[in-house]
């Protein structure tokens, strides 16, 4: 899973189909695509901030890449604006809102989106975090890397590392990166292994090894002068939200953790989900719907009761001449590859709510009711189940009629993210002493005391 969506992780684990759900669901909002002059990709890192236009609505974000080099802009806080732009050939191309060209200046310090009548809106840059490269070292391997840190901090921040999600992700992290700025945290976000600037695969590479990576960003982090180690902790989303929790539960330098969209529950119940509503979705009949989902779940269980490739084989043996299996399965998991067997023993034996349950620290988990990747209900119950059993610090809140990208139609039809994920997490920060700016807007951060606001529901709507 991304951090918009779940795809196959070089084994078979998630779908394909879901692969990048946020872009996939803004590409349906636009009608047309608008085409600026030419454009040196290079300057959309420098397009990087908070940006404010004539009506007083504002913007975050910055370079966010999904399969090509793209801008995201969102309005986190009254979500009344979206801007995502791509780069192709030279050129930047307006993907939201529909019809508009988007230029920027050279600095980045000025957007303007020139509409379909040759109106202009012109927003103006009125934050902009600092940065610097940084690299950090794991298991023999060297992880590169981009500290964001707000405007002229003087003080000691607290500190957050943006987990990733399925696939090659980098470390352009878009509003999440400014979104955490504006808090005033320092924001580690580097490119995942074997992507961008950073050793390794993560083809081949277990949640085990990818946890192993995270707390070395962790260990990273905490160290550096102008970070505060007692306010450290880890922002998860989608796949990574299977192994954040071991992460922090072997990294003392873990103070909280917050689960975008995270899986409550072991790989196989997920996935077994996951595969359901592609395999519906691309129309594939019930009635082949359902030996192809229980032999999907005898096989993760195989794994996790450490069963070899061999009996694997066999079932898949057993079951390749069924009409249901090629619609299914398809030819990739007509031969099962050692070292992908491997893998899926090590990554099956992840149980996110159960180790969540034993940490001692805070954890925000957001979950999706309408999530078609992680089965909503079955999650909510295992992190209940694992907060109540061990009295352990965690919220959970539900985003209501949203799917995985936590998008959320309106009653005209069109979609928009929901209004609750942002202001939840920020205020949640804020209760557990982590952050002391408010969330009030995109001026300069208000202080304020935390009864002057609502605390984060267990349940909101989108």
């Amino acid at each position: 899973m991304s951090d918009f969506a779940l795809f196959q992780e070089g084994e078979g684990d998630l779908g394909p189909s879901t692969r990048k759900t946020l872009i996939l669901f803004m590409l349906l909002l636009a009608a047309g695509v608008a085409r600026a002059a030419s454009f040196d990709p290079v300057y959309l890192a420098r397009a990087q901030g908070t940006y404010r236009f004539g009506d007083g609505t504002c913007v975050t974000g910055g370079r966010m890449d999904e399969d090509g080099i793209r801008l995201l802009y969102m309005d986190v806080w009254k979500n009344q604006r979206t801007v995502l732009a791509q780069s192709q050939h030279g050129a930047l191309s307006v993907l939201v809102p529909p019809g508009y060209a988007l230029n920027i200046d050279e600095r980045g310090d000025r957007l303007r989106l020139i509409g379909p009548q040759g109106h202009i809106q012109t927003a103006h840059r009125v934050n902009k975090p600092e940065s610097r490269a940084v690299r950090f070292h794991h298991a023999g391997l060297t992880f590169a890397g981009t500290l964001y840190t707000p405007h002229h901090a003087t003080k000691r921040l607290p500190g957050v590392v943006l987990a990733h999600g399925s696939g090659p992700v980098d470390r352009f992290g878009g509003p999440w990166i400014t979104f955490f700025t504006s808090l005033g945290f320092a924001v580690l976000s580097y490119d995942k292994r074997g992507v961008g600037e950073s050793g390794g695969d993560w083809h081949t590479a277990t949640y085990v090894d990818l946890a192993g990576d995270l707390d070395a960003a962790v260990d990273w982090l905490s160290r550096q002068p102008q970070i505060d180690p007692a306010r450290v902790g880890i922002h998860a989303t989608s796949q990574s939200g299977w192994y954040a929790p071991w992460a922090a539960a072997h990294d003392r330098r873990v103070h909280f953790l917050i689960q975008r969209a995270g899986p409550g529950l072991w790989v196989g119940p997920v996935t077994q989900h996951e595969n359901e509503s592609d395999w519906r979705a691309a129309g594939v009949p019930e009635i082949e719907v359902a030996p192809a989902s229980a032999l999907w779940l005898q096989l993760n269980q195989l794994a996790r009761n450490n069963g070899t490739r061999e009996q694997a084989q066999h079932l898949i043996d057993a079951a390749a001449d069924k009409p249901w299996f090629k619609p299914t399965f398809g030819e990739s998991w007509r031969h099962i590859d050692a070292g992908a067997w491997s893998r899926r023993r090590v990554n099956t034996k992840l149980d996110p709510a159960r180790t969540a349950g034993r940490l001692k620290i805070p954890v925000l988990w957001f979950l999706a009711d309408k999530d078609q990747n992680v089965p909503y209900a079955k999650s909510k119950r295992a992190i209940e189940d694992a907060k109540r059993s061990q009295h352990a610090d965690i919220e959970l809140v539900t985003i209501h009629d949203a799917p995985h990208s936590f998008l959320v139609r309106k009653p005209d039809g069109s979609l928009h993210y929901t209004n609750h994920y942002w202001p939840e997490m920020a205020h949640w920060l804020r209760a557990k002493g982590i952050v002391k700016r408010d969330f009030k807007g995109c001026d300069s951060p208000q202080q304020g005391a935390a009864a002057d606001r609502p605390t984060a529901q267990q349940s909101v709507g989108g």
